[in-house]
């Protein structure tokens, strides 16, 4: 991300990069950015390094050559796992609050969730704008935390709101879909049922796909298809199976 800041008479560029996992190499492509960006637009630059997870080694890279410094380059770095959740919880913006399972809590993850959750109820009164921040908080929280704890507390009503989650969903139905079709058989869609619970809950038990194998019904397979792009929970699959091939 660059933003261009007009600031006390001053302008300059901020770059911010945001970095999923250590990179041995992170200082020399921050200094590769920065003169890039430098290049470009005439101006200073400050550079950000936001690191979600791991810690940085170092936020500078120099060099001598000949007798000379021909490089002393420094960055400002973020460890996310160094700042205090609480510190961040109410005091921040709302915006920050995907952020917060990522650092440091003392406090039991299902506890930090639920608090995060409050926050996000209590400060944010649109609903396309509340589902949007849920499906951050959920994405960035599986950097770290187990998928079936998020899904416990973020529950898919939460997040059915967001243009992004409807966007995924159809991807993953048109998927599970496409796979059916190119298998030619019930076991293509009973297979794309299979990945999508997996996607939600982590874990399938071998009952479930034992009694998948037996649905006969095209039509069934279908409906079962659409519950498991969207369930939040393994006991409501089940009731769902059991109604439809009661």
């Amino acid at each position: 991300m660059v933003l261009r800041v007009k600031e006390d008479g001053q302008e300059y560029i901020i770059s911010v990069e945001i970095q999923t996992h250590k990179d041995r190499e992170m200082n020399m492509r921050m200094l590769e950015y920065s003169a890039l960006l430098h290049r470009k637009y005439k101006l200073p630059v400050y550079p950000v390094l936001i690191n979600l997870t791991g810690r940085s080694s170092k936020s500078s890279y120099s060099w001598h050559c000949g007798g000379i410094k021909v490089i002393d380059f420094c960055y400002h770095n973020i460890d996310m796992n160094r700042l205090n959740a609480q510190d961040y919880l109410y005091r921040a913006p709302v915006g920050l609050v995907p952020f917060i399972p990522l650092m440091r809590y003392q406090e039991p993850v299902e506890e930090l969730l639920i608090q995060c959750g409050r926050h996000i109820e209590e400060e944010i009164l649109d609903p396309v704008e509340k589902a949007n921040i849920y499906v951050a908080l959920g994405t960035l929280a599986q950097l770290k935390l187990d998928r079936q704890v998020i899904m416990k507390i973020i529950e898919v009503s939460k997040v059915e709101n967001s243009p992004f989650y409807d966007t995924l969903r159809e991807k993953w139905m048109a998927q599970g879909m496409e796979k059916g079709m190119e298998k030619g058989a019930l076991k293509g869609k009973v297979d794309a049922i299979l990945e999508l619970l997996l996607d939600n809950l982590g874990n399938i038990p071998a009952e479930i796909e034992q009694r998948l194998s037996t649905v006969t019904s095209e039509q069934v397979l279908r409906q079962l298809l659409r519950k498991a792009a969207k369930v939040t929970s393994l006991e409501e699959f089940k009731r769902t199976m059991d109604e439809l091939t009661r």
